[in-house]
């Protein structure tokens, strides 16, 4: 009973704020994008073309907030299965 509850509050967090989880990863792209424009080694072939070309966008942003509510209305269901049965 405690592993729905844990995804339920996990999933309405990301349904509610995914800027939270969006936006490190976001700064730590422009960060080595930063690093690379000033001379430093890329890691793997066309890295840079990488961090120009994919970049986080609203759609990203809001596929997140999908993949949180299902979570949520799953983890939901399954308490209150839980509850009615248990």
């Amino acid at each position: 009973m405690l592993l729905p509850f844990i995804f339920l509050v996990c999933g309405l967090v990301v349904a509610i704020a995914p800027r939270f989880l969006v936006a490190p990863a976001e700064a730590a792209r422009l960060r080595r994008l930063e690093e690379i424009e000033q001379g430093g080694p890329e890691d793997y072939f066309e890295e840079r073309r990488e961090l120009t070309a994919y970049t986080f966008s609203r759609r990203s942003v809001m596929v997140w907030r999908i993949l949180g509510a299902v979570t949520a209305v799953g983890s939901a269901a399954l308490l209150l299965r839980s509850g009615l049965t248990g």
